[in-house]
């Protein structure tokens, strides 16, 4: 998954960063924030795709690494859903790794999920080919 990046990627982040939690409060936001997709799974809450998405930013918001924070959530996102059976992800049939329109209409997207709990934009764009 991180062939391509920074022998650093993936590493547990340890500094303060402009998004995210502060470092010391990783491991008890991430297992937080899966304690309520798992409860949200259990209870159906959610769509699945709608879950998968809120998965997603959950984690990303958390921003747990180094590098790959959105490789890796976009990855525990799909085997969310296939774990379910349902159709993983095409996040929009980009490579959100490098900048362009792709990146652009996710970022936006995942941005607008965090900021106002409104999922759809991002769950349109991640089932986007």
């Amino acid at each position: 998954m991180f062939g391509d990046v920074w022998t650093w990627a993936g590493t547990p982040r340890r500094r303060e960063t402009n998004i995210g939690v502060a470092p010391y409060l990783i491991p008890t936001q991430c297992h937080y924030k899966l304690d309520d997709a798992k409860f949200w799974h259990a209870e159906s809450v959610f769509e699945p795709h709608d879950l998968a998405a809120r998965i997603h930013c959950c984690m990303v918001s958390t921003h747990p690494f180094v590098n790959g924070n959105g490789r890796c959530t976009r990855l525990l996102a799909d085997l969310y859903l296939t774990s379910i059976g349902a159709q993983p992800f095409t996040w929009g049939g980009s490579d959100l790794d490098v900048d362009g329109s792709g990146r652009e209409r996710y970022i936006a997207a995942l941005v607008k999920a965090a900021n106002t709990d409104d999922y759809i934009d991002l769950v349109q764009f991640a089932r986007r080919s």
